[in-house]
């Protein structure tokens, strides 16, 4: 490896680590990036490069994870610590923001809940809130995420906790925009009703698993020379509804 010159497109540092880990899904490279575990760099045209460093934290990755079956995050930790990723975590919670905010006399009036609609079990498209335009595009803080979605502090220390948001840093700029409000809206329609977040994991890493499942469908797509990235990106999005939308036909065979 250390005579690697160039940095590697993901589909050849998937061929050098399935050398070494023969039953690794290219899949299983993004899902690891998402959690933090690699950060490739990006060419122009916005394709991952994977270095010398990138290639040793994943493959640190797979072996503790299938040798030692570590969790993610203990793994990352691990990364870390052996020099191989910069210590970037966030300090601030959820909770310690919460009282910040509270220390210095911010406050701003949290909508009543109000009744809402039966949710059904199987809702293939969501549209984002409409309810608040202003939102679409911008970051919002955790108060204004709450009062944007009708949810409490402890709801939202809920959703981070159990990886349905991601932290705030406490800043001024925040990771919050409007697909993580209709999150946080549904998530309060739940609870509403008693559903305990714990038990929503689980749906989750079902999210989680139909987003897999569109990347390997659309592996070839998307890698297609002859196909801009807009025409790419047009593929994807057709095919990830179109999964939805079998995901909810069998699901109503199976509730019905």
């Amino acid at each position: 490896m250390s005579a690697m010159s160039a940095k590697l497109r993901i589909g050849e540092a998937h061929s050098l680590l399935r050398a070494e880990f023969p039953d690794i899904e290219l899949s299983k490279i993004r899902y690891y990036e998402e959690k933090g575990l690699v950060n490739p760099s990006r060419s122009p045209k916005g394709f991952r490069l994977f270095s010398e460093v990138d290639i040793e934290c994943l493959r640190e990755s797979f072996r503790m994870a299938q040798r030692e079956f570590l969790p993610l995050k203990v793994i990352r930790q691990r990364l870390i610590e052996r020099g191989l990723l910069p210590d970037d975590r966030v300090i601030p919670t959820v909770r310690r923001a919460a009282r910040d905010a509270t220390a210095t006399n911010i406050t701003m009036a949290v909508p009543e809940r109000t009744p809402r609609p039966t949710l059904h079990v199987v809702q293939p498209e969501i549209p984002l809130v409409t309810e608040y335009p202003s939102l679409a595009t911008s970051n919002l803080s955790e108060i204004e995420l709450c009062v944007a979605a009708g949810i409490t502090p402890q709801e939202l220390v809920d959703l981070v906790s159990f990886g349905f948001l991601a932290a705030s840093d406490g800043g001024a700029t925040t990771p919050y925009t409007a697909k993580d409000v209709q999150v946080a809206k549904t998530f309060a329609a739940l609870s509403a009703r008693g559903v305990d977040a714990r038990r929503l994991s689980a749906v989750k890493r079902i999210a989680e698993r139909e987003a897999e499942v569109v990347s390997e469908l659309t592996t070839s797509v998307r890698y297609d020379r002859n196909m801009t990235e807009e025409e790419s990106a047009h593929v994807v999005a057709e095919v990830s509804r179109e999964v939805a939308l079998f995901r909810a036909a069998v699901a109503r065979t199976i509730t019905r």
